[in-house]
């Protein structure tokens, strides 16, 4: 009962105001991919494949955004915060995580691919990077639903619409294909590598 309880909250919370708001963040063009990213499509091929353009919005049922909150809770509470650094000795690795620490963009990663499992497309799942709170550099998955963008986020359970984070949306993966990036902040042009992650 306190599960459909707090997913009813969750729906009532992000769902509603939504038609007030845009869907998406807007697109000011293309944007080079992190670093992190490329070596990690380079050595995970399989994790990088398109779905061939497919640019539709997914109708997520609520089973499916339970997927979500129940995706989302897990991967936060089975993976272990620890710097790259801590980890694998070198500043910026991106993997999915193995051994049960990664930082931001090692959840993503692994969120993003049990959505996949799951049967969600990977033209709703994209890599996103963001200025947090802080206006440090962080990765969230953004997933693309008919009911509008939602961010999965290891720094809380709780799944926002994008405009409600309080982030500054940066550049992120083009739903057409994901090996191509665009940017999303007109000041934020990156060219080489994104900013360092938490």
């Amino acid at each position: 009962m306190r599960r459909k309880l707090r997913f009813t909250i969750l729906l009532s919370a992000l769902v509603l105001p939504w038609q007030a708001k845009a869907q998406e963040p807007a697109v000011f063009g293309p944007a080079s991919p992190p670093h992190g990213f490329v070596r990690f499509c380079e050595a995970s091929p399989q994790e990088c494949s398109s779905d061939h353009g497919q640019e539709s919005r997914f109708d997520a049922s609520a089973e499916r955004l339970r997927e979500l909150d129940d995706i989302n809770r897990a991967v936060n509470s089975v993976v272990a915060p620890a710097t790259d650094l801590e980890v694998y000795g070198v500043n910026e690795y991106w993997t999915l995580p193995a051994n049960g620490r990664g930082d931001c963009e090692d959840y993503v990663l692994q969120k993003r691919h049990d959505l996949i499992v799951k049967g969600w497309p990977v033209s709703a799942l994209l890599i996103t990077v963001v200025r947090d709170e802080n206006g440090d550099g962080h990765a969230v998955l953004t997933v693309r639903t008919s009911e509008g963008d939602f961010i999965l986020d290891n720094k809380t359970d709780d799944i926002r619409i994008w405009w409600r984070t309080g982030y500054r949306f940066v550049m992120m993966q083009s739903r057409g294909n994901p090996n191509v990036w665009v940017n999303l902040d007109p000041t934020a042009i990156v060219v080489g590598s994104a900013p360092a992650f938490r």
